[in-house]
């Protein structure tokens, strides 16, 4: 019997390990801020869910993203500091900060009416969000170097 559960155990780790949906911590430095961000992120395609933290009197938020396939941990680590980074720069405008948790997260979804769930299938991956902006960064980049005719 305890075979079976722990081959239970070992494919809800790999189920969460293969789909990559990781959890952010939303901070703003007022609940208008952080309302605000959360119309923002309510946009994203690559946002699974989000929900307030109940101890945060309304300036945090736990935000699911779905990263995609990582290869490696390693590839997992790169994503989740991209993905930080990325996420960061479009929330400034409302004063707030987005960190990873530090760990993937097993989801269980809470549901509140003025929160967000995308269903899976409407999920895109982050990866390819990253993979859209670093195109447009090269091309970018590429096309403002001066010319050596």
């Amino acid at each position: 019997m305890n075979k079976k559960k722990e081959k239970q155990s070992q494919e809800v780790v790999e189920e969460t390990t293969e789909s990559r949906l990781y959890a952010f911590i939303l901070s703003a430095p007022t609940i208008s801020a952080c309302k605000q961000a959360c119309e923002h992120i309510h946009h994203w395609s690559f946002v699974k869910e989000f929900h307030p933290l109940r101890t945060s009197c309304g300036k945090m938020v736990k935000v699911h993203i779905f990263l995609g396939k990582c290869e490696s941990e390693k590839m997992l680590r790169q994503t989740v500091n991209r993905a930080t980074e990325l996420m960061n720069k479009c929330l400034q405008q409302y004063h707030c900060v987005i960190v990873g948790t530090g760990i993937p997260d097993t989801f269980f979804p809470i549901y509140v009416p003025e929160m967000f769930i995308r269903p899976d299938f409407l999920n895109i991956p982050f990866l390819s969000f990253i993979e859209d902006v670093d195109k447009c960064n090269n091309s970018s980049f590429s096309n403002s170097k001066p010319s050596t005719k």
